[in-house]
Order: C-alpha cells, then structure tokens, then sequence
C-alpha cells in the first residue's frame, strides 16, 4: 500500500492486520502494524545495479585482455619470429666465424627466451585455448598448474561432447578454475588435486577438490579476494556455490549453473 502525506513523499508500506475479539466472541477492532519497505527495496535495486554494472565491468575486462592477447600475439610475436629468423640466416652464413658465431648464439638464446615470455604473457592474459572451446582451455590451465607446482598432482575430468557453452560462460568457468588453482597452490598444501566438468539436461557441474590442510568456512576471511571473485562471478552466471571443508583433509568448491539461462546482464 502506497500513502503520503501533503508536501511528503509517497512510502512504499506493508501492513499486518490482527482481529480482536471480545470475551463473547464478537469483534472489538482489528490491531494494524505496518512498515517502510521503501528502504528494503531500494536497497535490492541497489544490489542489482551493483551487480550488473559489476558484469560489465568484467565483460568489458575480458573483451580488452582478449583484444590485447590478440595484438601481442599477431604484432610482437611476428616480428620476435621474424628477428629470430633473420639472426639465425647471419649464422648461417657465418659460420665459419667463430668470432661473429660467439656473439650471435647469445642472441639467438636472447631472443629466444624473449619470444616464450611473450606466449606466457598471451597466455596469461587470455589463453587462446579459450577458442577451441572450454575442455581444452581447462587441459591448459592444468597443464600449466602441473607444469608450476610439481608438488601438487591436479587432473581433470570433463567429457567435451556433454559441454556447450557460449564464450562468456566458457570464459567465467576458466576464471573461475583458475582461480581456485591460485588458491591451492598458494594455500592448501596439497598433493592432488581435480577438476571435474560435466553438463546434465538442466545444468553444468564444475567441481574443484584437494586434499590440503582445509580451512573453517566460518573463520573465512572475509579479505578472502579469490573466494569473494567466485562468488561474484557465479552469480553472473545465475548459478549457485557451494564451498566445503575439512581442516587437514580437503576443500570442494562446487558450482551449479543454469544450462538454459542466460547470464547476468552485462
């Protein structure tokens, strides 16, 4: 019910309507509490523009480390491959100089390692795994994770015929697995680790697990930046999550997303 008042502004308010009655059975009045739920709705709406500006930000973000992935990779990487052949012909055809031949292999080996960092930082900023789809996107990121932390061995599981999703949902899972890697490997001290993709008729199912320390859900912090970027990307994607764990024996984070729904705005 909506009331105001001269020269006041309209409130939005929720009433509870209790009938008295007398001792004879009959009815005295009726007993009305009411409420502003103005506030409470103006906070929800609040909550959702916050959200979905928070989507475009981060559709935005990805759009740009796309765009940017692709122009290293096609301008930097070309002329780094084009420097390293020409390099190589100097030698070539110098190779009876062995003083010139000493001070072209140090370049070669130079620009060699300048051509991996620059697949590393491509890599990083936006795999181009991601083109071919979600399944090998993820057989990189583990790959990798095995390839940095020998220590932990981490597996996937995930069928890529029972996957099909749009480049924005495929994108949100990678950064979503990514990030609970960044967590293991920083934090749980663990020696395996899984992830576990599958689609159903209604939803996809990702699931990370290790075996580490675990930690008190309870007791999170709530500074926790890489638990809270989940949340907020699940939530974009309409899906649920779920975290569990024991201490000194493992951590699952588990996510559930609508297959049919489409993701927050954006």
């Amino acid at each position: 019910m909506k009331i105001s008042k001269k020269d006041e502004n309209i409130s939005d308010c929720a009433f509870h309507v209790v009938e008295n009655h007398l001792s004879g059975g009959g009815a005295a009045g009726a007993l009305a509490t009411g409420r502003n739920v103005i506030c409470k709705k103006t906070a929800q709406g609040y909550l959702e523009e916050s959200r979905q500006l928070a989507a475009r930000n981060d559709s935005a973000r990805e759009e740009e480390l796309k765009h940017l992935s692709r122009e290293i990779h096609d301008e930097l990487g070309q002329r780094l491959s084009a420097l390293r052949m020409g390099v190589s012909v100097i030698g070539i055809r110098c190779k009876q100089d062995e003083a010139l031949q000493a001070m072209i292999q140090p370049m070669i080996t130079l620009v060699d390692s300048t051509i991996l960092m620059v697949r590393n930082l491509v890599a990083s900023l936006r795999p181009s795994a991601l083109d071919m789809g979600i399944v090998p996107a993820l057989e990189y990121l583990i790959d990798e994770f095995n390839d940095t932390h020998p220590e932990v061995q981490c597996t996937l599981h995930a069928t890529e015929d029972e996957i099909d999703l749009d480049e924005k949902r495929a994108t949100e899972i990678f950064r979503i697995v990514q990030e609970s890697l960044t967590n293991i490997g920083r934090h749980a001290q663990a020696s395996k680790a899984e992830v576990a993709l599958k689609g159903t008729a209604s939803h996809y199912v990702l699931e990370v697990l290790d075996n580490g320390i675990g930690f008190d859900p309870s007791l999170q912090k709530k500074q926790s930046f890489g638990l809270i970027g989940i949340r907020e990307r699940v939530l974009m994607l309409n899906g649920e999550l779920e975290i569990s764990s024991l201490t000194n024996q493992r951590t699952k984070i588990k996510v559930v997303i609508p297959r049919n729904a489409a993701p927050g705005k954006s």
